[in-house]
């Protein structure tokens, strides 16, 4: 893998947990009666998941993702619209 894509993978991933520990830390205590909720949640199943999704992802040759774009659009936009449409989101 690319050290200097790896570095800056790492880099948003440090600022993104920066962000949110700044952002829920109260509402966390208020919920939760610990500061470290969120962060601890969005740790283990966030940054867990994805490293290991990372790793995986990394190690399948670039010509199999290339077949797979047309599939994974279509099964990215039937996503977005069962989240707009059916009231899974907000």
């Amino acid at each position: 893998m690319d050290m200097v894509l790896l570095i800056i993978i790492i880099a948003l991933f440090a600022i993104g947990i920066t962000v949110l520990y700044s952002a829920s830390v109260v509402e966390s205590f208020k919920n939760f009666g610990n500061t470290s909720y969120y962060i601890t949640h969005q740790l283990l199943y966030g940054g867990g998941l994805g490293l290991i999704a990372l790793y995986v992802g990394s190690r399948i040759d670039y010509h199999v993702w290339e077949k797979l774009v047309p599939l994974l659009l279509i099964v990215s936009v039937g996503l977005l619209l069962v989240v707009k449409l059916s009231g899974f989101g907000f």
